[in-house]
């Protein structure tokens, strides 16, 4: 679910190429057959994988959480250099 998250944000921003790819790339609907998946499972199998299961949770809120942060930061220093170019220019 986190990679189908990823991939949709990382494309996504992709001006033009990244609407065309939103019309084609639905995570949502992927994530939602997932846990339709998920939800199916018998009592004994749900607990099997738990320890497993928190630590890919974790490790993807973890990513999506790194690419908020980075793409925050780019957005920041863009913002940052274009101040600097028209305080320069003046």
């Amino acid at each position: 679910m986190g990679l189908n998250i990823g991939i949709d944000y990382l494309a996504g921003s992709i001006p033009v190429v990244g609407d065309l790819f939103d019309a084609c790339w639905k995570s949502n609907q992927m994530n939602v057959a997932l846990l339709s998946k998920r939800a199916t499972v018998s009592a004994s199998e749900a607990r099997k994988g738990q320890l497993s299961d928190w630590l890919f949770v974790a490790l993807m809120i973890f990513v999506l959480a790194g690419l908020a942060i980075g793409s925050a930061a780019l957005s920041i220093y863009l913002l940052l250099l274009i101040a600097g170019q028209f305080s320069n220019g003046t």
